[in-house]
């Protein structure tokens, strides 16, 4: 067997073994690369050409300003363009000042009574029911389609980077287009693409070709609107955002229109009200439980690493790459995420890939509340955790296990912050 190609080792070789690629997009304006061309380089397609994140990029490609779409079924179009839509996380923060509306899930449901769902399905079905999408949308809607198919053709383009005095068309047919949530009012048709954490870009594919393939070729006499739905489980917050295209066959202007961004939730069940910081602020150090084999923790986000514990039980076994590839990260920050898993003793490596361990499995049966509770109680009662969730630094001692030098224990510390900013905000009861 041949032996796996990385992302970014592919595209340098393809770049030197075949420079007329580069020389091709200089004076054409793009190429199209063929999906037997990257198969023969021992990598799938959809690992080699699905970068949905400026951080997925191979630095082969953002040296020279490239980028890649599909544009057809097995056919990539690499062209010096910027296809990312820039999102300011901050402004989806409890300190933005946007007022925040409440909804409730009819009496009758119980599937969905509560919030905090652990799948993005069902927190687009408790939206619909508890109408919050008829706020969000202006009128009364029903769920007429989700999950994949394959798009009809249409045509947009792209401004030509660097000097963007020109632009580079894409005619695109017989793509994979996937919708998480469509609704359709008398008035208009409404896409939602959901995601499960804030990043700061993301690849305009996702939602220009389904707003192009329905527009076009599906409803007709009515709009097509297109929204991106970020929904925090922890904290049960819907963040939607409209997206807007202008001129997409000529000019390719693309955006998100935050002025018109809207925030609400689901009311939250009993349990769900109770003030569970105050109870982990008053951990005491009981260490003991953290794998100290594995490298202290060195991920920021503990919303992903949430959120991956969610999909590795929903999915495994599965790789490290399909584990993270829906995020931002870097090949090398997967191994910190993952890493992390494995110092809560929540996952593990085995022949047939990650899967989760039977204490991971025990808490994955839990609501998002009491697993984070749990989470918390674990991750505090460690030394290092401990003394920063009490004001102190960490001493020699508390760091012991880990043998670190002090400017990789000041990196570390870092990470520990940013955890206890997302406990206290989503434990909290405000």
């Amino acid at each position: 067997m041949a032996p796996r190609t990385t992302v970014n080792s592919f595209w340098q070789g393809l770049f030197e073994s075949q420079p007329k690629i580069v020389e091709t997009i200089n004076r054409s304006g793009f190429y199209d690369l063929d999906a037997s061309m990257i198969k023969e380089r021992h990598i799938e397609p959809r690992i080699a050409c699905k970068l949905d994140f400026r951080g997925h990029v191979p630095k082969s490609l953002s040296d020279q300003n490239l980028s890649v779409l599909a544009i057809r079924n097995g056919v990539y179009r690499i062209a010096k363009t910027d296809p990312f839509l820039d999102i300011n996380p901050s402004l989806f923060t409890d300190e933005d000042p946007i007022e925040m509306s409440e909804f409730s899930v009819p009496a009758h449901i119980q599937v969905l009574a509560g919030g905090g769902y652990s799948s993005e399905s069902k927190a687009l079905d408790a939206a619909h029911i508890s109408g919050m999408l008829d706020w969000v949308f202006g009128e009364s809607v029903e769920l007429v389609l989700r999950g994949r198919e394959y798009s009809r053709e249409f045509h947009f383009s792209l401004p030509r980077l660097p000097e963007r005095l020109q632009t580079v068309e894409y005619e695109i047919g017989n793509v994979q287009i996937e919708v998480d949530g469509g609704y359709e009012g008398r008035n208009g048709l409404y896409l939602v693409e959901v995601k499960s954490v804030v990043e700061n870009n993301m690849n305009l594919r996702q939602l220009l070709y389904p707003q192009l393939h329905y527009q076009n070729y599906v409803v007709k006499g009515k709009p097509v609107h297109t929204f991106i739905l970020f929904y925090e489980s922890c904290t049960g917050l819907y963040h939607f955002v409209p997206f807007v295209l202008e001129n997409a066959e000529t000019q390719g202007i693309f955006k998100f229109d935050f002025s018109q961004y809207r925030r609400a939730r689901i009311a939250p069940s009993v349990d769900e009200q109770i003030d569970y910081w105050e109870e982990i602020k008053s951990l005491p150090a009981v260490p003991g439980f953290a794998d100290t084999k594995v490298p202290f923790p060195q991920a920021d986000e503990f919303a992903k690493i949430l959120d991956s514990f969610r999909l590795l039980g929903d999915s495994e076994p599965i790789t490290l790459y399909d584990l993270f590839t829906k995020y931002d990260l870097t090949p090398r920050q997967h191994d910190y995420y993952w890493n992390v898993l494995r110092w809560l003793r929540l996952a593990e490596r085995r022949s047939e890939g990650l899967v989760l361990t039977d204490y991971g499995r025990n808490l994955n049966r839990l609501a998002d509340k009491a697993l984070l509770f749990e989470l918390a109680e674990k991750i505090f009662s460690e030394s290092v955790p401990n003394s920063l969730l009490g004001g102190r630094d960490p001493g020699s001692r508390d760091w012991k296990p880990y043998s670190l030098a002090q400017n990789t224990q000041e990196r570390r510390i870092q990470s520990i912050r940013a955890w206890i900013r997302f406990f206290e905000r989503n434990l909290s009861q405000r």
